[in-house]
């Protein structure tokens, strides 16, 4: 699938999608649809970064409210998705449960029902016993759940190289190995994209590269606060049919795949995610703030071996870049995750682990995406997504493609315009997860 162009050619695109993961890919395969002619560029792989270390949750329960619509038209997209693009993503329409085991748990659910259905989500609470009917093996009694049956899962790497074929059979270039340096601009317009391997020039620009979007944007003296947060998964072997019914519940959450193996990561009262201090830290330090402290159960502030590595990388390109290398496993909290998931099915703990990863998640202060035209009127950001971007990736592609070709979308974006942070009114939702 990989096409490299040679140093010094200059290729000619409609729109350029800078990013490989599965929001370049989904915007290229809308925009393609659409008859543009349309390169991307990825500075590794395809799906090599965080579209290839989801969960691969497809839910609409817990979001923002401003994520709610998004999320509702993508879970419509999704249920033909399959058929669309010619591939088998193992999507499950299964619903997905959060449980809960402490009277601020069930507040937290009960918020998250409330905004659910003030926005058409079809959620439901759920009791001890509707909940072992969903997870008849569990072991672990939770009094309390939020279901929603239209949610479901699916597999992140397949739906990220499904778009990418897809697109590629629509006449999409896909040009691997290719790192964005810098933009040309005309006339209040970027005409072009010098990156390692030669110029690009392009009608449009879009810039969907997840936690690499911010450097990027900084040689367009554009601010937007993006920082990267990891987090790590395990995946098991196979168990056998036990569930297709994926759980969050407060101290682990677990999916099954088709082959009856799991992948098993943080609950949301655990640490959901690790900071890795570096020289970026200081450059959002105060639009974050209020986040982390409103999350300093569940977000752990780092000093360790991936600082090191982080800080390393940026000294030695000076840059305020984070590295493309994969990101160091706490293996501590994999142990923590697997010890609480074995509670729940006490019957597998000598079932194993296949493999563990850690991902860079590209996160913002507010925990919802930008997706705006900023600064020039044919450049357009998809960033920022805070680990929703697989479940959302169908609906964001065809935003989008409206978005470049029309001037418009058919879903309202004001909430996830880049402006939102100079403004200073940010909606940081209590029990959005």
């Amino acid at each position: 699938m990989a096409n490299v162009v040679g140093t010094n050619q200059t290729q000619n695109f409609d729109v350029l999608v800078i990013g490989g993961g599965i929001i370049g890919c989904s915007i290229a395969y809308q925009l393609a649809k659409r008859q543009l002619c349309v390169c991307i560029i990825e500075r590794l792989s395809l799906a090599a970064q965080q579209s290839s270390r989801a969960w691969g949750f497809i839910r609409q329960q817990g979001r923002h409210s401003a994520e709610i619509p998004l999320a509702a038209e993508a879970s419509r997209l999704w249920a033909s998705l399959e058929q669309e693009l010619q591939a088998d993503l193992e999507f499950v329409r299964s619903g997905i449960l959060v449980t809960a085991e402490t009277t601020e748990d069930e507040e937290r659910l009960s918020t998250a029902l409330e905004v659910a259905r003030l926005n058409g989500v079809n959620s439901k609470l759920v009791g001890a016993n509707e909940i072992g009917k969903l997870v008849p093996s569990a072991e672990r009694k939770w009094r309390f759940g939020l279901y929603t049956p239209e949610d479901g899962h699916a597999e992140p790497i397949k739906t990220t190289l499904a778009f990418a074929a897809a697109a590629k059979q629509l006449g999409v270039c896909i040009h691997e190995g290719v790192s964005a340096l810098g933009i040309e601009v005309s006339d209040n317009k970027v005409i072009g994209v010098s990156t390692d391997r030669g110029a690009y020039r392009a009608q449009a620009v879009v810039c969907a590269a997840g936690v690499g979007s911010s450097e990027f944007l900084r040689s367009m003296d554009i601010s937007a606060p993006i920082q990267p947060v990891r987090a790590p998964v395990a995946h098991t072997y196979s168990a056998g049919a036990i569930s297709s019914v994926p759980v969050w519940s407060p101290h682990v959450s677990f999916r099954p795949k088709r082959d009856g193996s799991f992948y098993v990561a943080n609950g949301y009262r655990g640490t959901d995610a690790e900071y890795d201090l570096g020289l970026h830290s200081f450059s959002d330090f105060f639009s974050f703030l209020p986040t982390f402290m409103a999350n300093w159960r569940v977000i752990d502030l780092r000093l360790g071996r991936e600082t090191l590595n982080v800080l390393r990388h940026q000294l030695t390109t000076g840059s305020l870049a984070i590295p493309t290398s994969d990101p160091v496993v706490n293996t501590k909290l994999v142990r923590e995750n697997l010890e609480q998931f074995y509670q729940v099915f006490p019957r597998l703990r000598n079932l194993g682990l296949q493999r563990t990863w850690a991902g860079r998640i590209d996160a913002t202060p507010d925990l919802i995406p930008i997706i705006d035209r900023v600064k020039y009127k044919n450049f357009y950001l998809a960033a920022g997504f805070n680990g929703h971007g697989f479940a959302l990736a169908p609906i964001v592609g065809k935003l989008m493609s409206e978005l470049a070709i029309d001037g418009r979308s058919s879903l309202d974006l004001n909430s996830f315009r880049l402006s939102r942070f100079s403004e200073g009114n940010l909606d940081r939702q209590k029990g959005a997860m």
